[in-house]
């Protein structure tokens, strides 16, 4: 049924319902009483706006997935036709633009194509930017995936100078408060980059360390930190000691980090048990 004539039949259902004690006074039975309030409720339930909106954001879901799912094949191609397809059919919505353009920009990324990857990852954090207020928190998620992403493509160019530079520089743009999990996860994301990257020059409490310490500090000071964040905190602090061989300090923050995720079966349990067997190794040497 087309939606005016559902608004038709809607509108003459709810002038009978008004009516039912004079279709009572002329013989209707409960049960027709009973089907014309069902008949209502359906025609409204079949009003509602958000069930076209659902199944949109449904079917939208599944043709970003099946884009992600073509890019990882190497079918690249098929990727970016369906991707800038569902672009052109999308209408204003800033969240789903940049989750178009954040996948294009990781298929671009899986081509080798990395300053394509970064024009695309730039006009998705542009748009995750402008999300309404209800989806900011979602949208971090996201903002935190488009970043790695650009520092990815800035690796493949031989250019890590600028991926720490850009880390440090969003860092610097965010408010540090304990409402905001993005700046913790920029923090340490950064901390965990300087530590892979300069994990042979690194020397305990040297300049260098103590900056990155003074990072991880400042997320450990926040209170009400998730378990997950927590257990990454720890894992890092727990590298940072491991690579200026502090095993036994290492150790401690790994165990914490184990306790963690622990709570919440997190999938970085086997990575910290691994590092784990591995300090435990050192410290029997």
């Amino acid at each position: 049924m087309l939606k005016k004539e559902y608004a038709t039949a809607l509108h003459y259902a709810k002038l009978a319902k008004e009516n039912i004690p004079y279709l009572m006074k002329a013989g209707v039975s409960q049960d027709g009483i009973d089907t014309l309030e069902q008949y209502v409720q359906t025609m409204e339930n079949e009003m509602k706006p958000q069930k076209f909106e659902n199944d949109y954001s449904d079917l939208f879901l599944k043709l970003l997935n099946e884009a992600s799912r073509l890019y990882k094949m190497k079918h690249f191609s098929e990727c970016h036709k369906m991707l800038n397809q569902l672009y052109a059919e999308t209408k204003e919505n800033s969240m789903r633009f940049g989750q178009i353009l954040g996948t294009k920009g990781n298929a671009y990324l899986q081509e080798g194509l990395y300053k394509e990857a970064i024009d695309s990852f730039e006009r998705a954090k542009g748009f995750f930017h402008n999300v309404k207020d209800i989806e900011r928190k979602e949208a971090a998620n996201y903002l935190m995936t488009v970043l790695n992403g650009i520092c990815l493509a800035l690796d493949g160019l031989g250019q890590t100078d600028k991926a720490i530079a850009l880390l440090e520089h969003e860092i610097e743009l965010e408010e540090l408060t304990q409402a905001n999990e993005h700046k913790w996860n920029l923090i340490i994301t950064l901390c965990n980059r300087l530590i892979k990257d300069n994990q042979d020059t690194i020397q305990y409490k040297d300049t260098f360390f103590c900056k990155i310490l003074n990072y991880l500090d400042q997320v450990d000071n926040q209170e009400n930190l998730s378990h997950e964040i927590r257990g990454v905190l720890y894992s890092s602090y727990g590298s940072l000691y491991c690579v200026t061989e502090k095993y036994e300090e290492s150790k401690r923050y790994y165990e914490l980090a184990e306790k963690e995720f622990l709570l919440i079966n997190s999938p970085n349990m086997k990575k910290v048990e691994q590092m784990l067997n591995v300090i435990k190794r050192q410290l029997q040497k």
